[in-house]
């Protein structure tokens, strides 16, 4: 029966039998791609496993052709490499491939202890791929010039030049070839071996991962990332590194990292954060690295990451997830803010001491915490015969505002400008990440670790929860969204274009009696008067 064009070309009586599935093309690649599955006896063998070392049961290659009787041709070749591959694996002589002419095989018996040899020459390829890329950075030629200069005395020209001149492909394949004749022996076997294997060191390796994330963490700070961002996607990328790109790690090409590297490390992740929000939002961190690398730095074709949050398990549906952030009720805040004080007077660090003023006016006021360790002194001011807070600082340009005072952030502000000694209202604090709240934020965490009876509290209540508080009790005493969104520092409730881009906004004056809207009573005015009355923010 006559053969078709891709059987023919690919087809060997001697080890190769029907090839119609050997060829395929990949959805997003206009290149054919060879495909053979390994025989069931060498799965698991570390030559063939994957980078990070877990078995693989196909081997594939692009044959880097569009049409596909070129590609026939070329998936010839790459199927016959692999047989010898597989031949010599097991101990066997290939017929199909002979020795190179230039070499003489002789009587010597191949390496019993093949498997062995094969992993250490494995390692030895590894570390010829790591020392040709740190010669193509430049990294070994300081190195080089100190050995001359400190043997110059024994050095002829001839060495010195020697010595000097990078090495090319050729001698990286000559010293990988002679390391695998000293393993396996000088077989043919051992030849064809070092030929088909040593590919890797004929790739065009392109930047680096570690290197595409130094860009990518220069452009961030650049951009006024803060540092602990900085320092989560460091510590992510390296547990990626560490453990699905071992032995290269940082140093694998971005473009030789694939969707198989991906599963693995959705996998490790989930062992490593089990709560879903955390496992999903660190690996959206590392897609935006490889983001980067991909459209900014051209560093690989696609992005491996993308989607890669959908690997993840779906979480069960019917039940009731915790709303982040998440408003107090008056029962729960008459039982927190006596522990809380009792917290706060404890304290021996500023952090700690004015925690309990800072969620006061936080939930008096309906600010930021960072908007509440921002203020000043002279921050408070008088308009109109209305005593007010004018915030000169926010995270957007609708938080710059003014806030009227109601009776329970007038006694905070009052009891603050009586007791800090410096002009801030809450004396004491060191800016961290660009921010003053951020000790205020991790001691309150630290608090309500202690506090809480589980884990439930993490994300549903916060410190940021006295905002919404704050927002609730507006929302509950009817206030119009255009006047919640004045007092809280929000675009979305001024409605029409007009309002937002051509108005003034409204006077203080018309903002004072929705903010009296923001109370508890009072009973918790009350218990918030005689809890600042035991503090002392001096040390």
């Amino acid at each position: 029966m006559q053969q078709g064009a891709t059987q023919s070309a690919t087809h060997r009586a001697t080890f190769i039998g029907d090839c119609s599935d050997y060829l395929h093309r990949r959805r997003a690649s206009k290149y054919w791609y060879v495909r053979k599955r390994i025989p069931s006896d060498l799965v698991g063998n570390p030559i063939l496993a994957t980078r990070q070392g877990r078995p693989r049961k196909e081997l594939t290659r692009s044959t880097g052709k569009v049409s596909k009787h070129e590609a026939a041709g070329v998936a010839a070749k790459i199927l016959a490499e692999w047989e010898a591959l597989f031949a010599l694996l097991r101990g066997e002589e290939f017929e199909g491939i002979a020795a190179p002419n230039r070499c003489e095989t002789t009587d010597q018996e191949p390496n019993k202890s093949l498997p062995d040899e094969a992993s250490k020459l494995y390692d030895y390829l590894m570390s010829l791929i790591v020392h040709r890329k740190k010669q193509e950075e430049g990294l070994l030629d300081q190195h080089r010039r100190d050995f001359v200069v400190r043997n110059s005395d024994q050095l002829s020209p001839d060495n010195v030049d020697q010595l000097l001149a990078p090495l090319g492909t050729s001698d990286y394949l000559s010293l990988y070839e002679a390391k695998a004749i000293e393993l396996l022996g000088d077989t043919a076997m051992a030849r064809n071996f070092a030929k088909v294997t040593g590919e890797y060191l004929q790739c065009d390796y392109g930047q680096t991962l570690g290197e595409v994330l130094d860009q990518y963490l220069e452009h961030r700070v650049a951009n006024g990332s803060r540092t602990s961002a900085i320092k989560n996607v460091r510590k992510v990328v390296a547990l990626f590194a560490r453990e699905c790109l071992a032995p290269m790690g940082l140093a694998m090409p971005l473009n030789k990292i694939n969707k198989q590297h991906v599963r693995a490390f959705v996998k490790q992740a989930q062992q490593h954060w089990p709560g879903q929000t955390t496992c999903s939002d660190n690996i959206s961190t590392i897609s935006t690295v490889f983001r980067y690398g991909v459209r900014v730095l051209d560093a690989a074709d696609t992005n491996p990451f993308e989607h890669a949050v959908g690997l993840l398990p779906k979480s069960k549906r019917g039940v009731r997830k915790a709303i982040p952030n998440e408003a107090y009720d008056n029962a729960m805040l008459r039982e927190m803010l006596p522990d809380l004080a009792r917290f706060s007077i404890k304290g021996t660090s500023a952090p700690t001491r004015v925690l309990l003023p800072t969620v006061l006016l936080a939930m008096y006021s309906g600010m930021r915490v960072e908007e509440v360790c921002q203020l000043k002194k002279d921050d408070i001011r008088i308009v109109d015969g209305v005593r007010a807070i004018f915030l000169p600082y926010s995270k957007s340009q609708a938080g710059i505002r003014e806030i009227p005072l109601n009776r329970g952030s007038e006694l905070v502000v009052d009891w603050l400008i009586a007791n800090s000694p410096d002009n801030y209202l809450l004396p004491g604090l060191v800016t961290h990440d660009d921010r003053r709240s951020k000790k205020v934020s991790d001691r309150f965490n630290r608090w309500k670790t202690g506090y809480f009876p589980d884990d439930s509290h993490k994300r549903r209540y916060t410190l940021h929860s006295f905002r919404s508080t704050a927002i609730t009790a507006l929302d509950r005493a009817d206030v119009p969204d255009e006047y919640i969104s004045l007092l809280v520092g929000h675009e979305d409730g001024r409605k029409t274009l007009a309002k937002t881009v051509y108005s003034a906004g409204k006077r203080l004056r018309q903002l004072h009696e929705p903010a009296l809207k923001i109370d508890y009573g009072d009973e918790l005015f009350g218990m918030a008067k005689k809890l600042l009355a035991t503090l002392n923010l001096s040390e």
